[in-house]
């Protein structure tokens, strides 16, 4: 589920995207009551977790290229 349009909630979920994860845990635990049943739910809001899980794609590719070229792991947090 993605919700468009909510510049201002967007704008509340940086840097970390906190907020985004408390409502979605809140939408997933109300389609449970709802349903009955345990669902995975994935909620985005302006795009946050397309744009997170670009920019982790690109740090990953990066850090390969640095321990091909270096031979050595490349370290976490660097």
């Amino acid at each position: 589920m993605e919700i468009r349009g909510a510049d201002r909630l967007a704008e509340l979920n940086r840097p970390k995207g906190e907020p985004l994860d408390a409502l979605q845990e809140l939408a997933r635990l109300a389609v449970q009551t709802r349903t009955g049943a345990r669902s995975r739910l994935m909620l985005d809001i302006g795009g946050f977790r397309a744009e997170h899980k670009g920019g982790l794609e690109e740090l990953a590719a990066s850090a390969i290229a640095e321990a091909k070229e270096s031979g050595r792991p490349v370290p976490r947090g660097r």
